[in-house]
């Protein structure tokens, strides 16, 4: 067995070590960051997905609007007036390669609104 006779050199090793974690921690943060972004996208085009379809334009003007966005319509059903959207967002880049490095499905990022035409029960127009 060989012994060492010094510890010269292992603080370059500790230095790389804790690079590499502060790396990793960097990218998984900005990952997530990156899937927030893009969910509250997805929720402010399902919002004005439901707007234009409550607004009389109907369930193809949801499609078209969430199409315009990078986005695809799911589900939209109009009952008594209200309208409710689901849309999906495809998930970003970032995460999408870090969840082909860990051989996992890239997420699938959802959101859904609700919206009805008319006045607002007990508001009063201007």
């Amino acid at each position: 067995m060989v012994r060492l006779r010094s510890d010269a050199g292992i603080a370059v090793l500790w230095a790389a070590m804790l690079v590499t974690v502060l790396l990793l921690a960097a990218l998984g943060v900005g990952a997530f960051g990156a899937a927030i972004a893009v969910r509250a996208r997805a929720a402010a085009v399902a919002d004005l997905a439901a707007i234009a379809a409550a607004q009389g334009a109907g369930c193809s003007s949801a499609g078209d609007l969430a199409q315009t966005n990078g986005m695809s319509l799911d589900a939209c059903t109009q009952e008594d007036g209200e309208v409710t959207v689901e849309v999906t967002a495809p998930p970003p880049p970032l995460l999408v390669r870090l969840a082909g490095l860990l051989d996992q499905p890239p997420p699938v990022i959802r959101a859904a609104a609700s919206a009805s035409a008319g006045a607002v029960a007990g508001v009063d127009p201007p």
